[in-house]
């Protein structure tokens, strides 16, 4: 929730994910009462690429003094709102301590996962950048600035980007059954009535309250092959109980 216009991060209550690094002091941060972040593990499955082909819409497209929400041409992606954030810097993975930086929440307004994507917001000459992996139909997630830039104004003269659609097939949701183990354990069982796997979860850290997901990076972990009702624990690194979501499966021969 924005509080006197700011969004700002509390603490997670209790214990840390230390699964690993003690770059897991990560401290599975959230953002008090409305939304939560996060960033990615080094070496996974994630990117964004640092320069989309990507530029303004035609003239015709482009009001002047443009405000938010607004539909980004071409694409199943809505720039909803914007704002000022202060907080751990979550989409680096660095949690350094920030403030100022501008805040977008965007949305997915399509029917397939859009699987990386940027919005790209103008005023004169100043542009702030929103990169964002893995955003499920529907869905809403909050995106820091890339540069860390913020721009207290509220209108804008171009709002534009890109946005590439998933193409693999996910598993329906219900081939894989996903029970909690402590704090950073997932049980996972395979119910789809055959063999599947390997598969690659993909999970970010979730707002139950607010509805959204926070961090423009995903997380994925590796889940072995599994005969029908064969189960697994896995402990993915950047995960935590009742702060993270998974929210897609793919088998691994269709991520390669």
């Amino acid at each position: 929730m924005l509080e006197g216009g700011k969004w700002t991060i509390a603490a997670f209550h209790g214990a840390l994910l230390t699964l690993g690094l003690a770059m897991s002091l990560l401290a599975a941060l959230f953002l008090s009462a409305a939304a939560v972040r996060a960033g990615p593990p080094p070496g996974e499955a994630e990117t964004v690429p640092a320069m989309a082909q990507t530029g303004p819409p035609p003239a015709s497209v482009r009001p002047a003094n443009l405000l938010l929400p607004y539909a980004v041409y071409e694409t199943d992606v809505v720039a909803v709102r914007i704002g000022e954030y202060e907080g751990p810097y979550i989409e680096d993975g660095s949690y350094r301590e920030v403030a100022k930086v501008s805040a977008l929440l965007v949305r997915n307004n399509g029917s397939q996962v859009v699987e990386s994507g940027e919005v790209i917001l103008e005023r004169g000459g100043l542009l702030l950048r929103f990169p964002f992996t893995m955003l499920p139909p529907g869905e809403l997630v909050m995106v820091l600035e890339r540069d860390e830039k913020y721009c207290p104004e509220i209108n804008f003269t171009a709002c534009y980007g890109w946005a590439d659609r998933l193409t693999a097939a996910p598993l329906p949701k219900d081939a894989l059954e996903l029970t909690q183990e402590g704090m950073g354990g997932l049980r996972v069982t395979n119910r789809a009535g055959e063999a599947l796997g390997p598969v690659t979860l993909y999970y970010k850290t979730h707002d139950a309250q607010g509805n959204l997901y926070i961090g423009g990076r995903t997380y994925t972990v590796q889940v072995p092959p599994l005969m029908a009702g064969e189960s697994a624990t896995v402990y993915p690194e950047h995960y935590a109980a009742g702060y993270s979501q998974v929210f897609l499966f793919l088998e691994n021969d269709q991520t390669e």
